[in-house]
């Protein structure tokens, strides 16, 4: 993938905001300078392209799967978010788990995505974590806000998920597990 295709995948992903290809040239400028081409060229390659992949509302419903699971003996619904390399908590939703308390904030950093940068007040480094009839172990970056936990690639590469969407079930370590399907128009 080309930094042009990078670039235009995000503003297809973004739903044709006219103004996406300037805030991600600004997130890249402000962030990481040295990787953007200098030149008009660049920049007019990069609109072209962006207006061939142009999304027209197709009336489809955005999907989001969901992963029961238990923290600290409180049942929550887990986002399996496979653009997401780790997991993330949000810092209200550690409160209301009770799991405050193991937040390392020796972790603090900032985090880059598509969305822009977040800033990470610290890490839960291993809980348990009750999905299915297994336990398994997880480690959480800590952000300020309020979501549901964020399930990333790191965790389902570990343990070797499978997700199937005709069936509606993930696979963890040979186990089945249901998943919900949540669909928002």
């Amino acid at each position: 993938m080309t930094y042009i295709d990078y670039i235009s995948c995000n503003y297809t992903m973004a739903n044709n905001n006219d103004n996406m290809i300037g805030e991600i040239m600004a997130n890249i400028a402000k962030h990481n300078p040295s990787i953007l081409p200098q030149n008009t060229l660049f920049v007019d390659a990069l609109w072209q392209r962006a207006s061939e992949y142009k999304i027209h509302d197709t009336g489809r419903s955005l999907i989001t799967m969901m992963l029961p699971m238990k923290i600290n003996d409180i049942s929550i619904d887990g986002i399996i978010d496979t653009g997401a390399e780790i997991n993330m908590i949000s810092m209200n939703t550690a409160k209301s788990l009770g799991i405050t308390e193991y937040i390392d904030t020796r972790y603090k950093s900032n985090a880059m995505g598509i969305g822009g940068t977040v800033k990470v007040l610290g890490v839960i480094p291993c809980i348990d974590v009750h999905i299915g009839e297994y336990v398994v172990h997880m480690m959480f970056s800590v952000q300020d806000g309020d979501f549901k936990p964020l399930i990333g690639m790191r965790f389902l590469r570990h343990y070797g998920a499978k997700i199937d969407m005709e069936k509606m079930r993930m696979t963890i370590a040979g186990s089945d597990i249901d998943i919900k399907i949540v669909e928002k128009s």
